[in-house]
Formats: structure tokens, sequence, C-alpha cells
């Protein structure tokens, strides 16, 4: 979706909204159906889950403790 140049950002925004649940929602709850707020809200969202290596240390140190007597 994200690269399908057939789609308007607007058209993307829809979509997206449409797919997300829970906290995701709440974070671009507060943004119009408009052009320029579509990459606000991948922006923001990637902001917000976008963390990959820092989620995987997290939980990897949260796995080790749990193992160290």
């Amino acid at each position: 979706m994200h690269s399908n140049p057939c789609l308007s950002p607007v058209e993307e925004m829809d979509y997206l909204r449409a797919q997300l649940e829970g906290d995701a929602v709440c974070i671009i709850s507060g943004l119009s159906l408009i052009n320029a707020n579509y990459e606000q809200s991948i922006k923001l969202l990637k902001e917000r889950y976008g963390q990959n290596e820092a989620i995987i240390i997290v939980h990897y140190t949260s796995l080790t403790c749990l193992i160290t007597p």
C-alpha cells in the first residue's frame, strides 16, 4: 500500500486507519484525513513502534533475568 503509486496519500491514510487497532489507532486518531497527514501518521507510528532493536534488547534482557538464578 505504501509504495502503490495509484493511491493518493488520503487513500493510503484511510486504508492505514482501517488496518490499525488498539493504541496504534489512538496515535493517529487526532490527525485529519488530508494528504499532508499521511506522512505524519507514518512518522508517528515509526517513532512509537519502529524501534525493533530496542524492543529486542528489552525482551532479551527480561528473558535472561528469568534464567539467571
